[in-house]
């Protein structure tokens, strides 16, 4: 079955901005959650030294444009790639 490139970059992209826009909603209404499960993530690395909450809109608006962007480029790489594959 071939991939649509854009589609399944466009549907990456638009995941990608939902879930960035949790994690900014989770760290300013549930911090001390947020970063149980960052840390979680990080393979238990201690982030205390680095933890200093400043969700800014600035900073949501960058956050979720550039994963948009890096998400929708490597969806479209993922798909033309695995379309070569089936050849």
């Amino acid at each position: 079955m071939k991939l649509n490139e854009v589609a399944l970059a466009n549907a990456l992209a638009a995941v990608s901005v939902g879930v960035s826009v949790i994690c900014y909603l989770a760290i300013i209404l549930v911090p001390d959650i947020a970063k149980l499960v960052f840390q979680s993530w990080f393979h238990g690395v201690n982030l205390a030294n680095v933890w200093d909450v400043y969700a800014s809109s600035g900073s949501l608006i960058l956050g979720a444009i550039t994963m948009a962007v890096v998400t929708w480029v490597s969806g479209w790489a993922f798909a033309k790639v695995y379309n070569r594959f089936l050849k």
